[in-house]
């Protein structure tokens, strides 16, 4: 049983009708770690209170999950729109790197809810096959040196990450040094210009100066 250190800082989510999937996972987690999810699986008649056995918690649990989740049939229409997106699913040109894999993550999150089972490499390979051009190098150096059929997601997100910062990175060293030559060359510009407005002043005439002693000579 989980110790009431760790357990105390559970608390069980209030369910409004909203986001079933996410509820009941978080709830599961909370009466697991109080060890009390056997009364919902298994079920629980209080005969102090006379509750009929289809009145049962598990009895409860299940009406929920039928009327929030869907029965089967409406689950495996569901499961099947997911597959959909999953598939068609692309990195946008443009788009962030982390914005696309939440994208991602979030339709995997919701196809596993559903009970569709999902290994890494179905993960991994997808990601590598759906990025936008300026991740090929990277996706090449992957293909090429590693394993793909033991090789963990968030370790392919990690060496995405590392070169998208480096490319962002590159990007502002470039356009730093963009500015940095733009400014140099307008300063240089003004200077030229200015030299040339001085060495195109009218020239004084001193002839006026010298006529005294001109006549003197």
């Amino acid at each position: 049983m989980a110790s009431s250190s760790s357990s105390g800082d559970l608390r069980a989510p209030i369910f409004v009708g909203d986001n079933y999937d996410f509820w009941s996972i978080k709830m599961k987690t909370v009466l697991k770690s109080y060890d009390i999810w056997y009364l919902v699986e298994d079920g629980f008649d209080n005969p102090a209170t006379n509750i009929a056995n289809e009145e049962s918690s598990k009895s409860a649990w299940d009406v929920l999950a039928e009327e929030y989740r869907g029965t089967k049939e409406v689950r495996a229409v569901k499961v099947q729109s997911l597959r959909r997106d999953f598939e068609y699913t692309r990195m946008k040109d443009g788009e962030a790197l982390d914005d696309y894999l939440t994208r991602l993550t979030n339709i995997v999150n919701q196809m596993k809810t559903y009970g569709e089972p999902f290994e890494d490499k179905r993960v991994v390979q997808k990601i590598l096959i759906s990025l936008s051009e300026k991740f090929d190098a990277v996706v090449s150096v992957i293909d090429l040196t590693k394993d793909i059929e033991t090789l963990r997601v968030q370790k392919v997100i990690g060496c995405l990450k590392a070169y998208d910062q480096r490319l962002n990175k590159s990007a502002e060293n470039e356009m730093e040094s963009a500015f940095q030559t733009l400014s140099l060359s307008s300063k240089n510009s003004g200077q030229a210009s200015s030299s040339q407005g001085k060495s195109n002043a009218p020239k004084k005439n001193w002839k006026g100066k010298n006529k005294k002693w001109e006549k003197k000579s």
